[in-house]
């Protein structure tokens, strides 16, 4: 049996390599897994979508206004 040092909770796959947010938690699973040990996995982790915030929050961004970051 396997232990784990440490639980990975995240929203992307983590074996999914590909460009920005995706690659930048697989380089640091794997640095972090390198120094603690296996990690226990609990991904991809589904999160709803808040619409209305999401593109209220693209909306301001365009227009220059200062926003909460709304990314699910």
């Amino acid at each position: 049996m396997k232990s784990h040092s440490f639980i990975w909770v995240s929203p992307y796959a983590p074996d999914d390599g590909r460009g920005g947010w995706k690659a930048m938690q697989f380089h640091l699973l794997r640095a972090l897994e390198q120094k603690l040990g296996p990690a226990r996995r609990i991904a991809p982790a589904e999160v709803p979508e808040e619409f209305i915030g999401k593109w209220a929050s693209r909306l301001q961004k365009k227009l220059h206004i200062p926003r909460r970051y709304a990314y699910y």
